[in-house]
């Protein structure tokens, strides 16, 4: 009896294709690339073999798989439709979560991490088996700063709170009040690293890291412009969220500390543990 596979995509899976084939990209630049493993926190003394002193970077990845739709809804008789061919898939962001997803994920590529949303233009398994095979996933996925949405929610007078990001073959939009977005190519991402390591004065792997965490332990200020997220209190409630948070990251870090070899072998795995609290994947890039 053969087994019938869903033809459904897992994001395990497409998060599986995208890491290797971005791994497999740097490595072919020139790059020394380790990525993060949850395993490394569970070792009785954490150590890396990350080259920690050269010129390097953090790459967090952050895997979403877009629900794919054929008619774009209105959400009142007023709003714009974007220009979407069909089919186009959708996900959303929320952008008013203090210590969320998009907020740590802003405050790190602010930090002087590479971070990127990436998102497949395919739906089903034969497609992303077809991709994978030919080394394709990331030419047929969305890719997307976390940078560009804040840039794109600012210009149109958006606050912040759950947008959709909505996109088809050749279209980006984020909405609620749809605004054209850029996003990037594969070119384009790969070019933004050789310059990060080889044209600019880069830091070290260590003080990007060590910069990263610390953009974390900042407050970002929520811009809220309708009632989604009102409450009344809405300021005091997120600075006590994240002050809880920031005190259970000090206790994390405070273990993690004891048990390492070194200090960066530490913040290393104190960034690796953020980013999979996240559901995202970090990677540490360094000249080879």
């Amino acid at each position: 009896m053969l087994l019938n596979i869903s033809h459904k995509l897992s994001e395990f899976s497409y998060g599986y294709g995208v890491t290797r084939e971005c791994e497999e990209l740097l490595v072919s630049l020139g790059f020394s690339v380790t990525p993060f493993l949850p395993s490394l926190i569970h070792e009785a003394e954490i150590g890396c073999d990350v080259h920690f002193d050269k010129p390097g970077f953090p790459l967090l990845i952050q895997f979403k798989l877009g629900h794919e739709l054929k008619r774009f809804r209105r959400s009142s008789p007023s709003m714009q439709k974007p220009t979407l061919n069909s089919p186009f898939w959708r996900f959303e962001v929320d952008t008013a979560e203090p210590n969320g997803q998009y907020d740590r994920l802003l405050k790190a590529e602010k930090s002087g991490a590479e971070v990127y949303y990436i998102a497949p233009k395919f739906s089903n398994w034969n497609d992303y088996s077809f991709a994978y095979k030919n080394k394709r996933i990331l030419h047929e996925s969305l890719i997307m700063c976390p940078s560009e949405i804040e840039n794109l929610l600012q210009i149109s007078g958006q606050g912040d709170g759950i947008h959709k990001v909505v996109y088809d073959q050749n279209n980006i939009a984020v909405c609620s009040d749809p605004t054209e977005a850029q996003g990037l190519t594969v070119d384009a991402m790969t070019s933004a690293w050789r310059y990060k390591l080889y044209e600019s004065k880069n830091a070290s792997l260590a003080k990007i890291i060590n910069a990263t965490l610390k953009g974390f332990d900042e407050y970002r200020q929520i811009k809220i412009y309708d009632d989604l997220y009102q409450t009344g209190n809405d300021e005091l409630i997120y600075r006590i969220v994240f002050r809880e948070y920031r005190d259970a990251q000090k206790r994390l870090r405070e273990d993690l500390y004891s048990r390492s070899k070194t200090e960066d072998d530490a913040e290393f795995a104190a960034l690796g543990m953020e980013a999979w609290e996240l559901g995202c994947q970090l990677v540490a890039v360094t000249k080879s």
